[in-house]
């Protein structure tokens, strides 16, 4: 037997809410420029990562945090976002 709720169900999901934790660190203008065009090619930090043989964590810090990229590293980015360098 299957209990079903009383309650009515209501899909609480909104698409602009934001997902994870609040951020710590606010992200440095290179990780605004970089956040932007993930968000519009509609990939996670995740996918990202993955297709640069990263970690979530590690591709996260290049968002976050100051950070010196080798010149093969923002062509990797480049090319995983789909922009320009």
């Amino acid at each position: 037997m299957q209990a079903f709720s009383a309650l009515p169900i209501t899909n609480e999901y909104n698409p602009a809410m934001q997902t994870g934790r609040p951020a710590k660190h606010p992200r440095t203008p290179f990780g605004e420029r970089v956040f932007a065009a993930r968000e519009a090619a509609g990939l996670s930090q995740a996918e990202v990562a993955e297709q640069l043989g990263l970690s979530q964590n590690a591709y996260a810090m290049w968002e976050r945090h100051p950070v010196a990229l080798r010149p093969d590293q923002i062509e990797a980015l480049a090319a995983a976002l789909a922009v320009s360098v």
